[in-house]
């Protein structure tokens, strides 16, 4: 009874009458080793029984497959509804461009409108952000803005 309760004491953090340094005082008798590789060992466990998680967010973009090719030829047939995160981490090579609908995204008209204080608050960014949000959240894959 008394190698229990002093297992027990040792494994609750009581330190009363040893003398030990950061990890000296880890306890091995019950467990077989020290709690920092066993919490390792079981997050390592978790995350491979997880399975990988990938997030959906279906959208309505142009695609420039060839980036030799001239932008304006992407425009002359209907924008292509995909997953946009299949495009993010250059996970499509060879990696592609993705364009917004300029008529309903127009870009900013000069280098002025391109200023962060004023990108950021103008229409179209702010319709462009909530559009996302909301494509994300309806395929169960909520984003959050970070800033802009």
């Amino acid at each position: 009874p008394s190698q229990i309760a002093t297992a027990m004491a040792s494994a609750a953090g009581d330190t009363a009458g040893h003398s030990c340094s950061d990890d000296s005082c880890n306890d091995t008798s019950l467990g077989g080793g020290s709690a920092t590789a066993t919490s390792t060992t079981n997050d390592n466990d978790i995350n491979e029984s997880i399975p990988e998680w990938q997030g959906s967010i279906p959208f309505s973009v142009y695609i420039l497959d060839d980036i030799t090719k001239d932008i304006s030829s992407i425009f002359d047939r209907p924008p292509q509804n995909i997953d946009i995160c299949h495009y993010l981490e250059a996970q499509q090579y060879p990696t592609r461009r993705l364009y917004f609908s300029p008529e309903t995204y127009p870009p900013p008209a000069n280098d002025e409108e391109m200023e962060y204080e004023k990108i950021n608050k103008s229409v179209t960014w702010m319709s462009l952000k909530k559009d996302v949000k909301t494509a994300a959240h309806d395929a169960g894959n909520p984003v959050i803005s970070n800033g802009g």
